[in-house]
C-alpha cells in the first residue's frame, strides 16, 4: 500500500508538470545575477512554468491530442489540476505587477502573443512546431 501511494504521489510529480517548474527555478536561482532578489526570480519561474506547461497539457487532453496514458492520466486529474494551474498563474501574476513592478507595455504583450501562440494547439502553425524551439 504504501509503495502504491508513493508511485501514485511521485507520478503526479512528475505529470503535472511540478518537477520541471521546480528544476526551472532552481536553475533561475543558481544563474540570477540579482542575489537579493534570486528567491522571487526562481517562484517566478515556478508559477510561470507550472501554469504554463499546465496549461498546455490541459488543452491538448481538452482536443484529444495527448497520448492514451497521458490523456487518460489528465482526465483523472483535471479537477485538481485546473485549481492548481490558476493559482500558479495569479501567483506569477502577483509577482509580475506588485512585485517586480511590471507595467503592460508592448514587450509584455508580445511576450503574452507568442506564449499563446506556443501553447493553444488550436492553431494550424503553433511555435511548437518550429525545430529547436
Amino acid at each position: 500500500m504504501f509503495f502504491y501511494n508513493m508511485n501514485r504521489i511521485i507520478e503526479f510529480l512528475l505529470k503535472s508538470n511540478f518537477s520541471l517548474a521546480l528544476n526551472a527555478a532552481l536553475l533561475t536561482i543558481s544563474f540570477a545575477q540579482d542575489i537579493q532578489h534570486s528567491f522571487y526570480w526562481g517562484l517566478l519561474v515556478y508559477f510561470s512554468v507550472f501554469a504554463l506547461y499546465g496549461t498546455h497539457r490541459l488543452i491538448k487532453c481538452k482536443f484529444g491530442q495527448l497520448d492514451n496514458e497521458w490523456g487518460s492520466w489528465y482526465n483523472e486529474n483535471k479537477y485538481i489540476l485546473f485549481p492548481l494551474v490558476i493559482i500558479h498563474a495569479l501567483g506569477a501574476s502577483y509577482l509580475l505587477l506588485f512585485w517586480f513592478h511590471i507595467k503592460w507595455n508592448s514587450s509584455l504583450l508580445l511576450i503574452i502573443l507568442l506564449t499563446s501562440w506556443y501553447l493553444i494547439p488550436y492553431f494550424k502553425d503553433t511555435i511548437r512546431r518550429i525545430t529547436f524551439i
